[in-house]
């Protein structure tokens, strides 16, 4: 069981979303919001599963309720609704790549231009022609790593990130569906920004 004693950013996972958010709107907690994001996305692109997000500022509102009958049967409505929510949603299912977005919410609301440049400078963030279902256009995104990779390594990462999809979807690399076959072919491009040029 993880000590959540420090924890300063709360964590809903329903299905196959998960949710981060915060009890305020402070740079603070904006710095760790970032931290929890960036650490997220980088371990789960190693470990467990391709997913798509985005990190932006709006209203979102989670009151639980649990009511038992006394006899271990219970009804729980743990909703979770707001602007802020829908906006992350929409976002992170529009870009075509395995990644995730520092929306531009989040940066005008911080105001802060030396805190996402030495988030840049600490490799955590950079700038990216991110694919959409729309196009192309440069956003802020979290790196999947703060080194850059030689060939062996971009063909190792390559082999997890084809690994992450076949476990994903139960199927062989050459079955995938075309539209998952973009993303993933748009997320090696992704991987292969950070690798070694001579």
């Amino acid at each position: 069981m993880a000590d959540l004693n420090y924890q300063k950013v709360n964590c809903l996972h329903i299905s196959d979303s998960i949710i981060f958010w915060t009890n305020s709107n402070t740079e603070a907690d904006f710095i760790e919001l970032v931290d929890v994001c960036y650490n997220f996305y980088w371990k789960s692109l190693q470990t467990t599963f391709p997913l798509r997000g985005c990190l932006t500022y709006g209203e979102i509102d989670f009151n639980p309720i649990t009511i038992g009958n006394g006899k271990d049967v219970k009804f729980y409505s743990y909703s979770v609704i707001g602007k802020g929510l829908v906006d992350a949603y929409l976002k992170a299912e529009s870009i075509e790549y395995v990644g995730c977005l520092l929306d531009k919410k989040a940066i005008e609301k911080v105001n802060n231009e030396h805190l996402i440049i030495k988030l840049i400078e600490d490799k955590k963030i950079c700038m990216y022609k991110v694919p959409f279902k729309n196009g192309f256009r440069y956003e802020h995104v979290f790196r999947p790593m703060k080194t850059k990779l030689n060939d062996i390594a971009f063909r190792n990462y390559t082999n997890i990130i084809k690994r992450l999809f076949t476990n994903a979807s139960k199927s062989d690399i050459d079955n995938l569906s075309e539209n998952v076959k973009i993303k993933l072919n748009n997320t090696i491009d992704f991987i292969n920004h950070f690798r070694e040029t001579d």
